[in-house]
């Protein structure tokens, strides 16, 4: 696929979806909607991002002249220059067993962890939906 949609199942702040990354890995341009987002961790000139756009037709306009011009297509490749990927395998076993073990410890619970989920950075779908299709294009 030259193009890979990695959307996040939830549009908060400081997630990035794997998909992200299993775009780069498979040699696809990801793109990505990051809206009110810090996109800092994502590698520069890799992704193309929805909101960089006013409108999906502007959005569509500009992945047609990537498909069609060599060299706005290999823009989002030479980030391969000076980056390589390394390949993350998760350790299923071993994050279940340690979230086993901290569930069978007597320690008192934590309430940051309370006041962090408490804290809403998540844009929601209606906001979404709104900030994609803007009225003026």
């Amino acid at each position: 696929y030259i193009f890979f949609l990695s959307f996040e199942n939830s549009h908060c702040e400081d997630y990035t979806t794997e998909k992200y990354w299993q775009a780069l890995t498979s040699g696809a341009i990801p793109i990505v909607m990051g809206y009110n987002k810090n996109l800092n961790h994502l590698i520069p000139g890799s992704y193309i991002d929805v909101f960089s756009f006013s409108h999906p037709k502007h959005l569509a306009t500009h992945l047609h002249k990537v498909l069609s011009d060599k060299n706005e297509f290999l823009k989002y490749h030479t980030w391969r220059e000076k980056y390589s990927l390394v390949e993350h395998i998760p350790q299923g076993c071993k994050i279940l067993d340690t979230m086993t073990k901290l569930l069978e410890t007597n320690e008192p619970e934590d309430p940051t962890i309370h006041k962090i989920s408490n804290i809403s950075v998540c844009l929601t779908y209606e906001n979404s939906a709104n900030q994609l299709i803007q009225e003026d294009y």
